[in-house]
């Protein structure tokens, strides 16, 4: 199952398909008094796919 899902969705740099917990940290972390300056922004928990398949091209 592994192996299929890697292949269907590969990961930038070498990675590997995130934790479910590492998502349940994020979100904590948004709800809690530590990110009290974290105003208006797009979260990306995606573990760079995001970046690798747009690259410069968002920003121009």
């Amino acid at each position: 199952m592994r192996t299929a899902v890697e292949a269907a969705a590969p990961q930038p740099f070498g990675g590997f398909p995130g934790r479910p917990e590492w998502v349940g940290e994020l979100i904590c972390w948004l709800a809690g008094a530590d990110n009290r300056f974290v105003t208006g922004q797009v979260i990306f928990a995606d573990g760079g796919a995001e970046s690798a398949l747009i690259g410069d091209l968002h920003w121009r």
